[in-house]
């Protein structure tokens, strides 16, 4: 609304009136423009961050938030991948949801997230959906219920941890499944054990997608089709990568403990998106700050092999 208020023509002469009431007509008019061009030139859904309904990309991502303060960056993570016309399946862990309802910067975390989940994508659905631990059993009320972390695993082209802490990173290399989070990684089609000689078949290559795995490139140059090869080290399925941007103290990143269970995941085919080096939460100074929102969607972007929505 304006409130556009002009001398009276008492206190002025009348070329000043009007000057003032053409000048008054001009702001409204650039106002109205100003107002249209905010819902783009076809309209629709805009947010405050530019992502609108004509850039939905049509699938989504998994993004899994575990305990570390870095959690607070978790809503600009979000952003950026809704930027790139990318859904996403938010999955915070307990102690992930208790940072995003801190104080970070005069804000709390958790009200960028509640804006974003107005944006709708081209359906009219949301493009963001968050899940917690609770949801794996408050939507299973009988037995052919949908299984939350299954269907997470199953309908997500990437997996993103951000942050991956250290307890996180460990339950991971281990094979724990405690949590939402680490159930989806566990149900998720990176690393299986070949069955009747064969590597399983990808979610992908279910649908005619035609998924790569493990092997499949050689065997696709000696004229042996997707069935051969030695898989015995597990089946990767190149198409649905996972991505880890671990975030600990210092000290905690330079145990060798942390070393080896980050070896045990690269073994796996995770991509790794190293810490930054500098002052971090706690006041120590060292390797062991998550890498910056950006370079995590752009390692994400590179695994799987789509340029950026600006270079396209």
């Amino acid at each position: 609304e304006w409130l556009l208020t002009c001398p009276s023509k008492t206190s002025v002469q009348m070329s000043r009136s009007l000057a003032c009431g053409l000048g008054a007509a001009a702001v409204a008019v650039a106002a109205a423009r100003l107002y249209l061009k905010s819902f783009g030139s076809k309209g629709g859904n805009t947010s405050a961050n530019g992502v609108r309904a004509e850039k939905d990309k049509g699938f989504s991502i998994a993004v899994g938030a575990s305990g570390s303060v870095a959690s607070v960056k978790v809503p600009d993570i979000v952003s950026q991948f809704l930027d790139e016309g990318i859904r996403v399946d938010l999955i915070l862990t307990g102690p992930a949801d208790f940072f995003l309802h801190v104080d970070y910067r005069g804000t709390r975390p958790i009200d960028k997230i509640e804006a974003l989940l107005k944006i709708r994508g081209h359906d009219g659905t949301p493009m963001l959906r968050v899940y917690r631990d609770e949801d794996e059993w408050k939507r299973y009320k009988k037995v052919d219920d949908e299984v939350v972390h299954i269907e997470l695993a199953k309908r997500n082209k990437a997996l993103v941890i951000a942050p991956l802490s250290a307890k996180t990173l460990g339950s991971i290399a281990l094979g724990l499944s405690s949590n939402l989070l680490t159930c989806v990684v566990r149900a998720w089609y990176y690393d299986l054990d070949p069955y009747d000689g064969q590597p399983p078949q990808s979610l992908d290559a279910k649908n005619g997608e035609g998924a790569r795995v493990c092997g499949q490139v050689e065997n696709d140059q000696k004229g042996e089709g997707a069935g051969g090869g030695d898989c015995s080290g597990g089946s990767f399925d190149q198409t649905r990568p996972i991505v880890a941007a671990p975030a600990m103290n210092t000290y905690m990143w330079h145990q060798r403990i942390t070393q080896t269970h980050l070896k045990t995941l690269r073994s796996r085919s995770v991509v790794i998106v190293d810490p930054a080096k500098q002052k971090l939460a706690c006041g120590d100074y060292g390797k062991g700050a998550m890498a910056g929102p950006s370079t995590i969607v752009q390692a994400t972007l590179e695994a799987l092999g789509i340029p950026k929505a600006n270079e396209q």
